[in-house]
């Protein structure tokens, strides 16, 4: 009966083994550190990222196109009035002062 039981467990083993092993891995393909789940949380960190930069360099191409008409070969009156009123805190009495509160915020 001894004899039996021990060749019925090793009969076992290996199968049982190669299920729990089989397991494991599937568990760790899906749920590791780089496994299925990590990879489609950064695939959306990912594009999250994409559209932020692309609104970084839409604000890139305006403010370098701001600098291009300051320039000397390229001034623009406008805008070099606009900034220096700005900058100097100046207002023409012609001109309405609208207040924001929610840039001082």
């Amino acid at each position: 009966m001894n004899r039996k039981f021990r060749y019925n467990l090793k009969k076992f083993f290996l199968p049982a083994f190669s299920v729990i092993l089989f397991f494991y891995f599937i568990f760790h393909i899906l749920s590791g550190d780089h496994g299925l789940f990590s990879w489609h949380s950064l695939e959306t960190e990912l594009d999250d990222s994409r559209e932020v930069l692309s609104v970084l360099e839409r604000e890139e191409k305006k403010l370098q196109n701001k600098i291009h008409l300051l320039r000397p070969e390229s001034l623009d009156r406008d805008l070099l009035d606009e900034r220096a009123r700005d900058m100097l805190n100046i207002v023409e009495p012609q001109d309405m002062v609208i207040i924001d509160e929610t840039i001082g915020a």
